[in-house]
């Protein structure tokens, strides 16, 4: 639905706005009062994600020369993998550091 409604948009200001979409709903969802607000930051960071994701697998492709298209698309999904794996630890002891 994301990569085909913004057909039209530059695809790194697209990534720029989800990855900030990701980080506010994140935000919002750490300090939501109520938990209607955490359903709805939820699917928010659910529709970030999903949208980075469809637009990040082929971004490869327009960034670097064909011959180096398998490893950069690596590294995309490496960087991504890396950061999940290390983000949610991170955000664990950041978690019982804050209380």
């Amino acid at each position: 639905m994301i990569t085909v409604s913004a057909a039209r948009v530059d695809r790194r200001v697209l990534l720029a706005v989800l990855t900030g979409l990701m980080a506010v709903a994140n935000l919002v969802s750490a300090i939501a009062p109520n938990f209607t607000v955490v359903l709805v930051a939820r699917l928010a960071i659910g529709v970030s994600v999903g949208g980075f994701w469809a637009i990040a697998g082929g971004l490869a492709v327009r960034l670097v020369q064909n011959r180096h298209v398998a490893r950069a698309t690596a590294v995309i999904f490496g960087g991504v993998s890396t950061a999940s794996v290390v983000g949610i630890p991170a955000g664990t002891l950041i978690g019982d550091f804050g209380g």
